[in-house]
C-alpha cells in the first residue's frame, strides 16, 4: 500500500520537473524525496519518471498515474477538512451573506427556527457586504450565501457551488415622470437612455457594479444602498431596475412609470438561491440551516 505523503512528493516532482525543487518546496532533503519516489515506484511496479535528461519528466504510465492520483489527494484534503470540522463540534459562529434585496420576511422565520435548535451558535449576517454574495463565499468568509442565481458568464462561474431555489424576485425598470416628460415610456430610443443616468448598485466589498439588463452605453451613477437608489430615481436623477415589491405602490399612484428598455422590456424575474461551496465540509449548524432552506 502506498502512502499519501509519497504521492504528494511524486506530484511535486512531476509539477516542478526537479527533485531539488520539490525538496525545497516540501521542506525535505533531496535524498528523502528520491527515497519516496523509489518506494512508490517499487509498490506500483513501474517507473514514474524518466531521470535520463536534465529535467525529471513523467513516463507515459507515470503521467496517467499522477493524473488519477489527484482524485485521491482531493479526497484526502476533504477528509482532513471534515475531520477538523468534527473535532471542533458545533460552530460557535455561523456567517451568512444575504443579498440586500432579499426580504427579511423570508429570512427571519428560518433564522428563528435555527436559533431555537442551536441557541449556542451566534449568527453573523453580512447583509450588505456583497450584492451577489459569492465574493464572501469564494473567500471562505461565509458558509452560505443568499443571492440571485448566477448568470451564464458571470463573475463567479468558476466557483463550484450547490444551490437551492428559495424564491424568485421580479424587477421593474422605473423612471420618474419629471425625467420622462412627455415621452412614451414604452418607446424611449436608446440614444435618449444614454443621455440619462442609469442608477445601479455597487458592491462595496468588491467594487463591482451589478444591474440586470444594464445598458452598457451611457452614464451610470453607482450607489451601495437600495434606499438611496430608489430616492435618486424618485427625484428624477436617473432610471434603474428596482424590486417590484419595493415600488408597487409608487407605480400604482403614478409617482413612478415603467420604462421599456430596447431588447429587454420593463421587467425581469430572477431566481433567489441559497448557495454553498460544493464538496466543502459543513458544520452541524450550517447543515441544519441548509436543511431548513431545502424544506422551505
Amino acid at each position: 500500500m502506498f502512502s499519501i505523503s509519497d504521492i504528494q512528493t511524486a506530484r511535486a516532482v512531476g509539477q516542478l520537473g526537479s527533485i531539488r525543487a520539490a525538496a525545497r518546496q516540501l521542506h525535505r532533503t533531496q535524498p528523502a524525496v528520491s527515497q519516496a519516489i523509489r518506494r512508490l515506484e517499487e509498490r506500483i511496479g513501474f517507473a514514474l519518471f524518466d531521470r535520463s535528461g536534465y529535467r525529471v519528466t513523467p513516463t507515459a504510465r507515470g503521467r496517467d498515474f499522477l493524473q488519477q492520483s489527484e482524485i485521491l489527494l482531493l479526497s484526502d484534503a476533504h477528509l482532513r477538512e471534515y475531520a477538523g470540522v468534527l473535532a471542533k463540534g458545533q460552530e460557535s459562529t455561523l456567517a451568512l451573506a444575504v443579498w440586500p434585496m432579499f426580504g427579511e420576511a423570508r429570512l427571519l422565520p428560518l433564522l428563528q427556527a435555527l436559533a431555537a435548535r442551536h441557541p449556542e451558535t451566534s449568527i453573523e449576517l453580512h447583509y450588505a457586504e456583497s450584492i451577489l454574495g459569492m465574493d464572501l463565499l469564494a473567500a471562505g468568509r461565509v458558509s452560505i450565501a443568499i443571492c440571485p442565481h448566477a448568470r451564464p458568464g458571470g463573475h463567479h462561474q468558476h466557483l463550484d457551488v450547490d444551490t437551492l431555489a428559495i424564491g424568485a424576485m421580479t424587477f421593474v425598470c422605473v423612471i420618474a415622470p419629471a425625467l420622462l416628460g412627455e415621452r412614451d415610456p414604452g418607446a424611449v430610443p436608446r440614444e435618449q437612455l444614454a443621455r440619462w443616468n442609469q442608477i445601479i448598485l455597487r458592491d462595496s466589498a468588491s467594487g463591482r457594479s451589478y444591474s440586470f439588463g444594464a445598458e452598457r452605453s451611457g452614464r451610470h451613477w453607482a450607489v451601495n444602498d437600495q434606499r438611496l437608489m430608489a430616492a435618486l430615481i424618485r427625484d428624477g436623477l436617473g432610471w434603474g431596475l428596482m424590486p417590484l415589491a419595493a415600488v408597487r405602490d409608487e407605480l400604482a399612484s403614478g409617482a413612478l412609470r415603467e420604462l421599456q428598455l430596447p431588447e429587454f422590456g420593463s421587467r425581469i424575474t430572477t431566481d433567489i438561491v441559497a448557495a454553498r461551496v460544493r464538496g466543502k465540509p459543513q458544520g452541524p449548524v450550517a447543515s441544519a440551516l441548509w436543511a431548513l432552506f431545502d424544506g422551505a
